[in-house]
């Protein structure tokens, strides 16, 4: 019985644990953000399974892990509650605007009413 942290990181697929473990150890702050294609090297797995990897840990599992979307941007664990401040800051400018294009989709697709 390792308790809780011990059981969560035991649950973890086998690409979950490889990225978590790299961005604990070389990805704590925004400025050592890792680029998808360098955790993917790290990791010796496609990049496609670093960003399933990534998704699962921060929505099954609710791993601290932000995104800098500069262009030197990447993955990396807020050091700081400011960059956690900054990170949900830019996820909620992100999800407005995603939500404006859905809704400017949805009012495309409904029928029209009688003319």
């Amino acid at each position: 019985m390792g308790g809780p942290v011990i059981e969560l990181y035991e649950s973890l697929s086998g690409d979950e644990r490889a990225v978590i473990v790299l961005l604990r150890a070389q990805a704590r702050g925004a400025a050592r953000a890792l680029t998808q294609v360098l955790i993917a090297r790290c990791v010796g797995f496609p990049e496609r399974r670093v960003r399933t990897a990534i998704k699962s840990l921060a929505e099954t599992y609710h791993y601290p892990i932000a995104a800098s979307y500069r262009a030197t941007g990447g993955y990396y664990i807020p050091n700081t509650a400011a960059e956690m401040n900054v990170y949900v800051s830019t996820l909620r400018r992100h999800w407005l605007a995603m939500k404006r294009r859905l809704d400017e989709a949805d009012k495309k697709r409904r029928p029209k009413g009688p003319s």
